[in-house]
C-alpha cells in the first residue's frame, strides 16, 4: 500500500509541477505583457492635441484618458488591440503588435457633426432641415491676405458670387445669392455675426471716392464658421432683410481645458501687378502720331515715360494674431489681439486694422442658465489713393514726370485748362485718409425652464457703435486746384452710427413617443434701433498749404459748406417657426414673421412674411434598403416663401421741403429770392417683396464616399423700388422714389464633394459646385404710363458728358447692356461716319441710327459660377486650392472704348491710344458699339496654400505655410481683368499678384 501511495504522491507531484510551472509561465507572461507601455499622442483633424480623448484595451477595462496636450500612457499586453474614441470623431482600432509608441490623428465624423446646423434664432438638426443652407467651416476657408470674412466664401458656396468693387486694401465686396432681386436698392444680403444682424453699409463714406467694406471690423482669423441661408424656407425667419439671403458669421469661443492654449499666425506679404494694358508705348506712340496725327508730332516730347509704373509699387502686407482660450468652471473664454497693415499696388493706398475681442461662455445653477457674452473691437485707419489709372495710360509717355520750371509744384503740366492732369502729381500731392472704430458686444441668456422639460428662453441684447471720420487735403500749387479761382482745398466728414438690438424668443422641444413625432417650436420677439448722424465741412482757397489734414486755412472769399444730418429708424419684429419630424422620415416647417419698419409711413409700415417647407427622408424608407449599399441617405426637399427688403433711405416717404438754387429764384423788384418747395415723393411706397419657390434633393452614395445635393429654384421679386419720372405736371421734381415692376430669377445649383483618398498617412477631399442663373425683369412702370417697356440706367461711361451703356428693358435681364451692332468686314469692324447705316445695323429699317437701334440682351452677371476647392495632406504636408470660374458673363471695355480712337491725337494736344484703334481705324470714338462689349468668362486659380507641419515637439505645434493668390486667369477678355462687378471696365484699380509666408505656432 505504502508503495502506491509513493506512485500515486509521485505522479501528482509531477502534475502538479507541470501546473505549477504552466501557472508560473502564464504569470510571468501576463506580468511581462503588462510591462509593455505603450505611449502616444492623440491629434485632431489640424494637429492639435486633444485632451480628454479615451484610449480602451478592447475586451478589457484597461484603459486611460489623455492629459491636455493630448498625451497618453497605457500598459497593455502584446496581442492586444486599443480603441481611441472621443465624441464627434470616428472611432479608431489599432492592433499593438510590437508597437510601443502610438501617435494617432483623429478624423472628424462628417455625419455626427453635421447633425446640428445654425438656422436662425437657434440649431436644428440637419435632418430636419427643409431650406437650402450651407455651412463652411475654417478647415475650407479661402486662404492667404484676407481683410474680411466674406472673402473666406468665394468659390465655396454654389450660387454666391463675391466680386470686390474697386480692388483697393479693404474695399467694398459685392456678394450676391442666386442673382440679384432688385434693379435700384442693394443686392447685399443680410449678415449675421454671433446673432446679431448687422447694419452693412459702408464705413468711411462720402462724396471723395468709394468707402471700405462693412465687415473690415471683423477679423477673419477669429471666425469659427459660416452659414448659409439662400432660400425662403431658411431665410424667412428674418423677414423683411432676408430677400437676398443670410449669411451667419459666429466666431470662436472659448475652450474646455483648463489649462490655457496659446496660438499665434503670423505672416507677410507682397503683391505686385504683373499684367499689361493695351496702350502705346513711347517709341510706338511716336510712330502712331508721326503716320496718323502729325499734325501734333512737334509737341512730343524726348522722355519715355511709362505712367502706369509710376503710379503703381510692389506692395507689402505684414499680419499678426495671437489668441489666448481656456476653459472657466462650467465655461470657457477665448481672447485675441490681431494686426493687419496691407498697402496697395497703387502708391498712398493701404488699410491697416487692431482688432480686441474677448469672448465667454458659462454656466450657471446646474446648466439652467446659460451665459454667452461677445465684444469685438477694431481699429482701422485707412490711406484713399487718387486713382489716376485713367490719367496713366491717357498721358502722353513722350513727356517727363518733371519739370523744373513748372509753376504746378515743379511737375510737368501743359498750360490747357482742359488737358488731362498729370497722374503722378495728382497722387503724390493729393492727401486723403480716414480713422473708424466699431465695436459690437452682445449678451446671450438662455434659461431652461425647470419643471418643463424642452423648454427655454433666450435674451440677446447687442450694441453696435461706429465712429470714423475722413480728410482730405489738395495743395493751392496742383493743376486740379488751378482750373478755377479757389485753389486749394480741404474737407473733413465725420460720422456716428449706433444700433441697439433687443430680443428674446422662447424654444420649445418636445417628442411625442408613441407616433414618433419630434416638435421644435420657436417664437420671439425683435427691437432694433438704428441713428445714424453724418457731418461734413469743406472749404476752398486755402492760404497756407503748411497745415496739410491737420487744420484749414480759410481765406478771403472761400466757399465753406457744412453739413449736419441726423437720421433714425427702427424695426420692430414678431416671429415664430414650428418644425415636425415625424418617424425620422417627414419633415414640416412653418415660418411666420411681421416686420414694421420706420421706412414706409401709414399703412405700409407692416409687412407680413410667409414661408413653408417639406422633407421626405426616403432613405428612411424600408422599401429602399435594397439600396442601402449604393444609396446610403437621400432627402427631397421643397419650400416656398416670401420675404422682403426695406434697405432704402430713410423718410422717403415723408413730404419734405427744400430751398431752391440760385436758378431757380424768384426776381422781386431787384432781389432774388429763394423758393421753398415740395419734394417728389410717394406717401404709399411699399415693401420690396420676393416669393422663392425651391426644390431640391440631397443624397449620400456608398457610405459617404459620394455626397452631394441639387436645388431648382425660382424667385420673382415684385414692388421693385427705383426713381422713375413723374406723370408730367404732378411734381417739381423730374424723379420719385416709388415701387414699379418686377423682376424673375430661376436657376438650378449642384454640389459634389467627396473624400477622394482617406489613408493614414495621405487624404484628399475634394469639392466641386455649379450654379446656373438667369435674370429678367418681367414688368416696368415708367414715366406715369403702365407697363412702360425700357428705361436707361445710371452705368455712366467715360468717353462723353452723361453716357449710359446699361439699360432695363423688359424681358431682359436686369442692367443689360445697350449697344448698338457693329457691322465687320474682312473681319474688322466697319468706320463710316456719312453712312452710320454701313456701320451698324439698322434694327428697325428706317434708314437711320439712333436711339431706337440699340440691342439690350447681354449681361455682366454670369450665367454659369463654378468653384473647386480642394483640402490634401501627406503625412506633415497639406495642401488646398481653389478655382472659380464664371461662364457667360459681358463686361464692357471703356478703356478701349474711351482711348481707342484718332481724334485723340489729333485734337489740340496728342494723348495716348488704346491698341485696338489700328484694328477699328475709328476716327471718332463709338463708344456704343459692341465691338467694346467682350465675353468675360474665366477660370481662375484663386489661391493655392502648401504647408507643413512640426509635431513632434510636445511643447509646441508649428506649421509653416505658403500662400498664393490670384495666380492665373485664363480668359479671352481683352482687358485686365474680367472679374468686373459693374461690368465697366474704366479707370480700375490695379490687379495684383500676392505671394504669401507665415507661421502658426501653438502652445
Amino acid at each position: 500500500m505504502m508503495k502506491t501511495f509513493i506512485k500515486f504522491n509521485s505522479r501528482a507531484m509531477k502534475i502538479s509541477r507541470i501546473v505549477l510551472m504552466t501557472t508560473l509561465l502564464a504569470i510571468t507572461s501576463w506580468s511581462y505583457a503588462q510591462e509593455r507601455t505603450v505611449s502616444g499622442q492623440v491629434l485632431d483633424e489640424e494637429g492639435y492635441g486633444l485632451p480628454g480623448a479615451t484610449i480602451l484595451q478592447k475586451g478589457s477595462q484597461n484603459g486611460t484618458t489623455t492629459d491636455l496636450d493630448g498625451n497618453y500612457q497605457l500598459a497593455v499586453s502584446d496581442n492586444s488591440t486599443l480603441i481611441f474614441s472621443f465624441v464627434g470623431y470616428t472611432t479608431q482600432e489599432v492592433v499593438v503588435g510590437s508597437q510601443s509608441i502610438i501617435d494617432i490623428t483623429m478624423e472628424l465624423d462628417v455625419q455626427a457633426l453635421s447633425e446640428v446646423v445654425v438656422v436662425g434664432y437657434g440649431t436644428v438638426e440637419k435632418g430636419d432641415v427643409t431650406g437650402v443652407v450651407n455651412k463652411v467651416d475654417s478647415k475650407q476657408f479661402n486662404k492667404g491676405v484676407i481683410t474680411s470674412p466674406d472673402q473666406l466664401l468665394a468659390g465655396k458656396v454654389a450660387g454666391v458670387s463675391i466680386v470686390s468693387k474697386s480692388g483697393e486694401p479693404g474695399g467694398q465686396v459685392s456678394v450676391k445669392m442666386r442673382g440679384g432681386t432688385s434693379i435700384s436698392l442693394s443686392n447685399e444680403p443680410l449678415f449675421v455675426v454671433d446673432g446679431v444682424p448687422l447694419d452693412n453699409t459702408p464705413f468711411n463714406p462720402g462724396g471723395f471716392s468709394s468707402g471700405r467694406n462693412p465687415l473690415n471690423f471683423i477679423n477673419p482669423n477669429d471666425v469659427e464658421n459660416i452659414t448659409v441661408l439662400k432660400d425662403a424656407s431658411a431665410a424667412a425667419i428674418y423677414g423683411s432683410r432676408g430677400a437676398n439671403g443670410v449669411i451667419i458669421i459666429t466666431t470662436k469661443s472659448g475652450g474646455s481645458s483648463d489649462r490655457p492654449k496659446v496660438t499665434y499666425d503670423g505672416s507677410v506679404g507682397v503683391s505686385s501687378f504683373v499684367d499689361e494694358v493695351d496702350i502705346f508705348s513711347s517709341d510706338e506712340f511716336r510712330q502712331v502720331v508721326r503716320v496718323y496725327g502729325s499734325r501734333n508730332e512737334d509737341k512730343l516730347g524726348d522722355d519715355s515715360t511709362d505712367w502706369l509704373d509710376q503710379i503703381i509699387q510692389n506692395a507689402t502686407t505684414t499680419t499678426h494674431n495671437v489668441a489666448v482660450s481656456g476653459g472657466l468652471e462650467n465655461g470657457g473664454y477665448r481672447l485675441s489681439m490681431g494686426y493687419q497693415e496691407l498697402e496697395g499696388v497703387l502708391r498712398h493706398s493701404s488699410t491697416k486694422r487692431t482688432s480686441l475681442n474677448y469672448s465667454m461662455n458659462k454656466s450657471l445653477l446646474n446648466d439652467a442658465i446659460q451665459v454667452k457674452f461677445n465684444t469685438k473691437n477694431a481699429f482701422t485707419d485707412d490711406v484713399f489713393s487718387s486713382n489716376q489709372v485713367g490719367g496713366a495710360l491717357s498721358f502722353d509717355p513722350t513727356q517727363p514726370v518733371y519739370d523744373s520750371a513748372s509753376a504746378y509744384g515743379g511737375y510737368f503740366e501743359y498750360n490747357n485748362p482742359l488737358a488731362v492732369r498729370n497722374p503722378v502729381a495728382e497722387i503724390e500731392e493729393r492727401k486723403e485718409i480716414g480713422n473708424t472704430f466699431r465695436s459690437l458686444s452682445s449678451v446671450e441668456l438662455r434659461y431652461n425652464i425647470p419643471y418643463v422639460k424642452g423648454l427655454a428662453l433666450v435674451s440677446n441684447t447687442s450694441y453696435d457703435v461706429q465712429n470714423g471720420e475722413r480728410r482730405r487735403f489738395s495743395p493751392t500749387y496742383i493743376r486740379s486746384e488751378n482750373t478755377d479761382n479757389t485753389p486749394g482745398s480741404y474737407g473733413v466728414e465725420s460720422y456716428s452710427r449706433k444700433s441697439l438690438l433687443a430680443e428674446v424668443y422662447g424654444e420649445y422641444k418636445t417628442t411625442i413617443p408613441s407616433i414618433d413625432l419630434n416638435i421644435n417650436v420657436t417664437g420671439g420677439y425683435s427691437y432694433q434701433n438704428f441713428v445714424n448722424t453724418f457731418n461734413k465741412f469743406s472749404v476752398d482757397s486755402l492760404v497756407t498749404n503748411v497745415y496739410g489734414l491737420d487744420n484749414p486755412s480759410v481765406g478771403d472769399g472761400s466757399v465753406i459748406s457744412p453739413l449736419y444730418r441726423t437720421l433714425e429708424n427702427r424695426l420692430i419684429s414678431f416671429y415664430g417657426r414650428s418644425i415636425f419630424s415625424l418617424q425620422d422620415k417627414y419633415v414640416l416647417t412653418a415660418t411666420l414673421r411681421r416686420d414694421g419698419s420706420t421706412k414706409f409711413g401709414g399703412k405700409n409700415q407692416w409687412g407680413l412674411f410667409p414661408s413653408v417647407a417639406v422633407a421626405w427622408r426616403i432613405s428612411n424608407e424600408a422599401f429602399m434598403d435594397a439600396a442601402s449599399g449604393v444609396l446610403t441617405y437621400m432627402k427631397l426637399r421643397a419650400s416656398f416663401g416670401v420675404t422682403g427688403f426695406q434697405e432704402l433711405e430713410d423718410y422717403t416717404y415723408i413730404a419734405a421741403y427744400r430751398y431752391s438754387g440760385a436758378q431757380a429764384q424768384y426776381q422781386l423788384g431787384n432781389q432774388f429770392y429763394s423758393t421753398l418747395r415740395p419734394e417728389a415723393q410717394d406717401p404709399n411706397i411699399q415693401w420690396e417683396e420676393t416669393a422663392s419657390l425651391n426644390i431640391g434633393v440631397d443624397y449620400e452614395l456608398f457610405d459617404g464616399k459620394l455626397v452631394g445635393s441639387v436645388d431648382v429654384y425660382q424667385k420673382n421679386t415684385s414692388k421693385l423700388i427705383n426713381s422713375v419720372p413723374p406723370p408730367v405736371g404732378t411734381y417739381t421734381k423730374d424723379r420719385i422714389l416709388t415701387n414699379i415692376g418686377k423682376t424673375r430669377n430661376s436657376g438650378i445649383e449642384v454640389v459634389l464633394s467627396s473624400p477622394v483618398v482617406q489613408t493614414k498617412d495621405f487624404t484628399v477631399d475634394l469639392g466641386f459646385n455649379l450654379a446656373y442663373n438667369v435674370n429678367e425683369i418681367v414688368s416696368l412702370d415708367f414715366s406715369g404710363a403702365k407697363d412702360s417697356q425700357q428705361e436707361n440706367t445710371g452705368s455712366s461711361i467715360d468717353g462723353d458728358v452723361g453716357q449710359t451703356i446699361k439699360t432695363w428693358k423688359v424681358g431682359e435681364p436686369v442692367n443689360s447692356f445697350n449697344v448698338f451692332e457693329q457691322i465687320y468686314a474682312d473681319g474688322k469692324p466697319v468706320y463710316d461716319l456719312v453712312n452710320r447705316t454701313n456701320m451698324y445695323v439698322d434694327q428697325n429699317d428706317d434708314g437711320i441710327i439712333n436711339e431706337l437701334d440699340l440691342v439690350a440682351g447681354l449681361s455682366s452677371d454670369p450665367k454659369y459660377i463654378l468653384g473647386l476647392t480642394s483640402n490634401m495632406r501627406y503625412k506633415a504636408i497639406d495642401m488646398s486650392f481653389t478655382f472659380r470660374s464664371n461662364i457667360g458673363q459681358y463686361v464692357y471695355n471703356n478703356v478701349a472704348s474711351n482711348y481707342g480712337h484718332f481724334q485723340r491725337i489729333n485734337g489740340d494736344l496728342p494723348y495716348n491710344m488704346h491698341t485696338s484703334v489700328l484694328e477699328t481705324r475709328f476716327g471718332q470714338p463709338q463708344l456704343k458699339s459692341d465691338y467694346y462689349l467682350e465675353d468675360a468668362s474665366f477660370v481662375k486659380l484663386d489661391n493655392i496654400t502648401v504647408g507643413y507641419t512640426i509635431d513632434k515637439l510636445k511643447w509646441m505645434r508649428a506649421r509653416i505655410y505658403f500662400t498664393g493668390q490670384n495666380l492665373l486667369t485664363l480668359s479671352g477678355y481683352s482687358g485686365l481683368n474680367p472679374e468686373i462687378d459693374s461690368g465697366i471696365d474704366k479707370n480700375l484699380y490695379p490687379r495684383s499678384i500676392t505671394l504669401t509666408g507665415g507661421v502658426n505656432l501653438t502652445f
